[in-house]
């Protein structure tokens, strides 16, 4: 009887909760990115930086963390491969990430837990990021976007959670889109195009 208790706990826990993502963005599927995907791929080097007022968030290994997710979605998306090295990559991203963590959501999700779930609680999870976008060419831009998903915790997610995920899913999920919507804003600007191309040294001779 205490190994099915056991078991039902962690099922509870495991999977009485599922995101839903705002679409405070354009959501775009990967077949809309299909008119980034090319075979010469551009070469990205990115740097992260996170600000937060947490306490608790230890802001380096969030940065690791989010660059890692950062730099899959560009790899996804067809049109880039990453770099190590800013000086040989032919866009550098230069991008801030903003936490914006509310401790204060801790208490409800306590209260949740203890109830084992029948009591509901919610916690609305952001991405903000700033990127600034710098190429071989000098050219300059910043772009900012920002989206969200509502993580519910509740009994009844159980049945949501195959369909919704859980905060890991919607959270690279969620950065995915970002990506897609920033490659879409740069690709507008040019810059896929013309970092494909190496400025004529020549002409600044005459």
């Amino acid at each position: 009887m205490k190994n099915v208790f056991a078991l039902l706990l962690v099922l509870i826990t495991t999977t009485g909760c599922a995101g839903f993502q705002s679409n405070n963005l354009p959501n775009l599927s990967e077949s809309d990115m299909d008119f980034v995907k090319q075979d010469n791929k551009v070469v990205v080097f990115s740097r992260f930086k996170v600000d937060s007022t947490s306490v608790i968030l230890d802001r380096d290994i969030a940065a690791s963390y989010q660059k890692k997710k950062f730099d899959e979605a560009l790899v996804n998306s067809g049109c880039c491969e990453i770099s190590d090295d800013s000086a040989n990559s032919d866009l550098v991203l230069s991008v801030k990430s903003t936490d914006h963590s509310n401790s204060a959501a801790v208490i409800p999700a306590i209260l949740t837990g203890a109830s084992l779930y029948t009591i509901p609680s919610w916690v609305t999870e952001t991405r903000d990021f700033e990127v600034q976008v710098d190429n071989k060419q000098g050219k300059t831009e910043t772009y900012e976007l920002r989206d969200s998903f509502v993580l519910v915790q509740w009994l009844p997610m159980m049945f949501a959670f195959p369909f919704q995920g859980g905060p890991i899913a919607n959270g690279e999920d969620l950065t995915q889109n970002i990506v897609r919507n920033l490659l879409l804003q740069i690709e507008r600007d040019d810059f896929l195009k013309d970092s494909q191309t190496t400025p004529d040294m020549s002409l600044s001779k005459n």
